[in-house]
């Protein structure tokens, strides 16, 4: 287990070598001559396959192996970064969406799940907050160079050689995924079946946790809007140029990048509450600094990229603490599917709004909305009596009617050979 915590921080930098951010939008509109909403669209299609597919590769990561879903994300992924280059229709352009859908789906939940378990059996696992918050910071640092590299090399290149790069600077995490090692497991795995329900019935019987959960979905939303819509604000109504928006796309990132560094210290001074509430408001509320198309305002519009980094490490350690082991992966894929429920909702109504309307338009609907809603789940998590990171009582102690362990259910479970 020491040796998995030498390993993960390089694949956790190296999983996702995309040199791409700041092209992407630019490339599906100018070369391959897509409208904002069949852009929207094809993100709704990527989000449908996350949410067709978080639950049962959650359950292979719970039932079989984090290791092995991790080794399966890299994978596909670096598939769905060729084709994704190497498009040259739309169903191929769908099917690089299908495959991103895909590996996001192998990586969400077992990635945390890896990570928190091993610094349980390390007996340091009240540090997890902090080091997911420092990982996923170091890999978004990364990407924000990476996004420059990626503006700059299409000043020589087609637009389509940062993504063809960024299949091969995906292949590493592929070696340091197979050097892992299996973190040993506390309780018994259930079968296939029962540990999606088992994970499903805890959350919908704790308050708290599908609270949190929906507080989360209106900030995964926001920040989807505004990473979509950014590039084509600077390319359309600002007719910058591809390096001015690799620049600015970088910064977001940076600003991204100390959002989750800033999760940890930021419930340390204020408290869970008080820091999941403004992170709530303040992410769908800045989407109106994007509506208003002006320059000054951009500064706001990049919110996002940090209350939705908070939001998501301490989503992913209180959902962490509040089950048992044969369930964590499953569960935090659970609140994937939510956010991309969320999403594909989002992406074909505004997508419909934005090419009739305008993107002001749809970002006024969306800051409006999601700000309402925002207040709504978190005022339901506030009151629900469990909004401490540490839950008052241990994931094994909760009684079968509270949402039950494996142990007390009717299934049939499978022990695990104790390591």
């Amino acid at each position: 287990m020491a040796r998995n915590m030498r390993v993960l921080p390089w694949w956790w930098v190296l999983r996702w070598m995309w040199l791409g951010e700041a092209v992407w939008v630019i490339y599906l509109l100018e070369e391959r001559g897509l409208s904002i909403g069949q852009i929207l669209a094809f993100e709704a299609a990527f989000g449908a396959t996350v949410l067709l597919a978080e639950v049962p590769t959650g359950i292979v990561a719970d039932r079989y192996s984090r290791r092995l879903s991790l080794i399966l994300a890299g994978v596909i992924t670096a598939i769905g970064f060729l084709t994704f280059g190497l498009a040259a229709s739309l169903p191929i352009l769908l099917l690089s969406y299908v495959a991103f859908g895909i590996g996001e789906a192998f990586t969400s939940g077992a990635d945390s799940a890896v990570l928190f378990e091993t610094l349980k059996a390390l007996r340091r696992d009240q540090e997890f907050a902090r080091r997911i918050g420092f990982l996923n910071g170091l890999l978004t640092a990364l990407i924000a160079v990476s996004t420059l590299v990626g503006a700059a090399i299409v000043t020589w290149l087609p637009l389509n050689s940062p993504f063809l790069i960024s299949a091969l600077l995906t292949a590493p995490s592929l070696v340091l995924a197979f050097s892992l090692r299996e973190p040993p497991r506390s309780d018994q795995r259930s079968s296939f079946t029962a540990t999606g329900r088992l994970a499903l019935m805890r959350i919908l019987r704790t308050r708290s946790m599908w609270s949190f959960i929906l507080v989360w979905v209106t900030g995964g939303v926001t920040i989807a809007m505004m990473g979509i819509t950014l590039p084509i604000i600077l390319f359309r109504t600002h007719d910058a140029p591809i390096w001015v928006i690799g620049v600015v796309i970088a910064a977001q990132l940076l600003i991204a990048s100390a959002g989750s560094w800033l999760a940890a210290p930021l419930v340390r001074w204020f408290g869970l509450p008080a820091t999941v509430a403004a992170m709530a408001i303040a992410g769908p509320l800045s989407l109106l600094a994007g509506a208003s198309g002006a320059v000054w305002l951009l500064p706001l519009f990049l919110l996002p990229s940090i209350t939705f980094n908070v939001l998501f490490v301490h989503l992913v350690d209180f959902l962490s603490r509040r089950v048992t082991d044969s369930q964590r992966a499953t569960t935090v894929s659970l609140a994937s599917m939510a956010s991309n429920v969320g999403f594909i909702i989002v992406a074909l109504s505004l997508g419909r709004i934005a090419d009739t309307r305008g993107i002001d338009v749809a970002l006024t609907t969306a800051a409006v909305v999601f700000t309402v809603l925002a207040a709504i789940v978190l005022t339901i998590w506030l009151r629900s009596g469990d909004t401490a990171s540490e839950p008052a009582k241990r994931p094994d102690e909760v009684t079968n009617a509270e949402g039950a362990s494996a142990r007390d259910a009717d299934e049939p479970t499978h022990a695990e050979p104790t390591r």
